[in-house]
């Protein structure tokens, strides 16, 4: 049974699952409310595309009938959508929350740490093996309603970018520790994400997933894509002596304003590989379309973070990963 919190009962009455034809457009002003500032920051689109998508109207529904691409669950007041939690779960049965947001004038009330509960509820209910879900580091009463509802932090992650104007003026190419991925590289790859990756996230993440998961409303970009959008991969070795030690990969998104950027380092060689793995791999890139280059890095490995400082590349965000086992 979902608790009781002080202000507001969580009585069914004000809660109800999301539904994406009816709550798209007012889950689009919650979000611009409620992470307006943050969104600016990293440069997302995502409020206007969810309002584009929401003007499709009927044609959005007959898209997924008999399917919901986003799950959650909403709080109303005075029949508006005054809250929301959001909902995503993969292949494993395990669930990421996001989007957990109240409007401004209603905060205060117990409703965010009523939507949580019922989201994690519903998660039990369908067998879930967990949660997880990220947050601002600098968010202290978020923390506490996460932590309070058994989340604990295992990771804390920077997300950088690196602006087109910002290209470095000279890179180096080619580097002796430096060589393009080999078909025949792919065995030790994944002993060396493991081991790039801390400890404490290894119960969480699937192997080969970046260290940030993908947010649900990615999931839903991916799912609405009426076309496949053109993509180029690059993947770079550094080697020292003879032993493979990092890996550097680009995925160019032709259609889209920006690329990402993977950075893996055995823990035993960080120091020496990350800049000369980035400065080739950015000189590949130099000749593609110019675009936003963006990086996800646990602060675990802080030579990957002070590296992409020195090319150039910003801190956006520092977030949380928090998660529990059900």
């Amino acid at each position: 049974m979902v608790a009781q919190t002080l202000g507001v009962g969580c009585a069914a009455s004000h809660i109800r699952p999301f539904s994406l034809r009816r709550d798209l457009a007012d889950l689009a002003d919650l979000v611009e409310t409620a992470f307006g500032d943050e969104l600016a920051a990293t440069g997302s689109h995502m409020v206007e595309e969810m309002r584009q998508m929401a003007a499709l109207g009927p044609l959005l529904h007959l898209a997924y009938l008999g399917w919901a691409p986003i799950r959650g669950y909403v709080w109303l007041h005075q029949g508006r959508v005054v809250g929301n939690v959001s909902l995503a779960c993969d292949r494993e049965r395990r669930w990421t929350l996001s989007n957990v947001a109240v409007r401004p004038e209603m905060r205060g009330q117990g409703i965010a740490g009523c939507l949580v509960d019922m989201a994690i509820e519903h998660v039990r209910q369908r067998g879930g093996k967990q949660i997880t879900l990220q947050v601002l580091s600098d968010n202290p009463s978020a923390h506490a309603l996460y932590t309070h509802r058994g989340l604990a932090t295992y990771d804390t992650i920077h997300e950088l970018q690196l602006g087109p104007q910002c290209w470095p003026l000279a890179l180096r190419a080619s580097h002796p520790l430096v060589r393009p991925l080999r078909q025949g590289d792919a065995p030790w790859l994944r002993d060396l994400m493991r081991a790039s990756t801390p400890p404490s996230a290894h119960p969480y993440q699937q192997l080969g997933d970046s260290p940030a998961r993908a947010g649900l409303w990615k999931q839903l970009l991916r799912a609405l894509e009426l076309f496949s959008q053109p993509q180029e991969r690059i993947g770079l070795v550094a080697v020292l002596e003879d032993r493979p030690v990092g890996l550097a990969t680009a995925t160019l998104r032709l259609l889209a304003s920006w690329h990402e950027v993977r950075l893996y380092v055995a823990p035993a060689d960080r120091g020496a590989v990350e800049r000369p793995l980035l400065e080739a791999l950015l000189a590949r890139l130099d000749s593609a379309p110019r675009r936003d280059v963006r990086a996800t890095v646990s602060t675990t490995h802080p030579e990957a973070i002070a590296a992409l400082h020195y090319l150039g590349f910003e801190t956006q965000r520092v977030l949380d990963q928090m998660g529990r086992f059900l």
